[in-house]
């Protein structure tokens, strides 16, 4: 039997909801090694200025002792170099500090880490889609033909099981227009069906249903719709017919065919196929 259920469904090892968990709680621990590495980056940055300036004073100091003849040019251009890769080397750090500040200082809209926020959201669509992961039954029923099993994917508008409410017994004939006129709420009915071969079941007309999807018109998204091709007309109405208590217990299979007769102002009218 189909039950209503409040209970949310477990979460499984290694479902996305557990995935995206982890994800977020490494994400938060990642914030104070984010700062770590920002301030590493400024340290270096600091020690590749203070190279720079070493390199270039001796490219200076040795600048005035190569005037003199008192360095030979060698010893000069090797001075030349190492100021020049001490200043790709600060250009370096410098880029890498930025990266790092603007990795640590990313900030969400609500203030909080940029990544951290989107593993929260991450995590909040997950638990979302579980939650949606949980049928639930419309009333007290039963659930048959049921065609979904553990790992099978959903798709949007395909079916999977068909569920059958507690409840009372229905019956819907199908009337055609011309004679649903006839046919009112509270006119006693009989009912014969092949599943009950010789036996008149009685009930009452419960409900009209006036109206059909061929009095629909389809958009077409384009144009205004053509009334000629669209408007059908010599339709058919449900008639919905309450089987009496007086009939015992029934155990009518969902979808099983006879004819009906209601007792209107017409009754020779009104007999149709179910």
């Amino acid at each position: 039997m189909a039950r209503r259920r409040d209970d949310a469904l477990p979460e499984r090892e290694g479902h996305d909801v557990g995935r995206r968990d982890a994800a977020l709680a490494e994400a938060e621990q990642n914030v104070p090694i984010l700062q770590a590495t920002y301030e590493a980056a400024k340290e270096g940055s600091a020690k590749a200025q203070a190279q720079l300036s070493l390199a270039e004073e001796k490219a200076l100091r040795n600048a005035r002792l190569r005037a003199g003849n008192a360095l030979s040019q060698e010893d000069y251009d090797e001075s030349l170099r190492h100021r020049d890769v001490s200043r790709g080397s600060l250009a370096e750090a410098q880029a890498g500090e930025k990266k790092a500040k603007l990795t640590y200082e990313a900030k969400a809209p609500s203030g909080e880490n940029v990544t951290v926020a989107q593993f929260k959201a991450q995590l909040a669509k997950a638990r979302y889609d579980l939650d949606q992961c949980l049928i639930v039954a419309p009333a007290e029923g039963r659930v048959v033909n049921l065609q979904l099993q553990e790992g099978s994917f959903m798709s949007i508008a395909t079916p999977m099981l068909d569920f059958i409410p507690d409840g009372d017994n229905y019956v819907i004939a199908s009337i055609q227009e011309n004679f649903l006129r006839y046919v009112q709420p509270g006119q006693e009915a009989e009912v014969v069906l092949a599943y009950y071969p010789g036996r008149t079941l009685k009930g009452r007309v419960d409900r009209v249903v006036k109206i059909t999807g061929e009095g629909q018109i389809s958009s077409s998204g384009t144009n205004l719709p053509e009334v000629a091709k669209e408007v059908k007309t010599g339709g058919r109405f449900a008639v919905a017919i309450r089987l009496d208590e007086s009939n015992g217990s029934l155990d009518l299979p969902v979808g099983a065919g006879g004819s009906a007769a209601a007792r209107g102002d017409d009754p020779g009218r009104c007999r149709r196929d179910l």
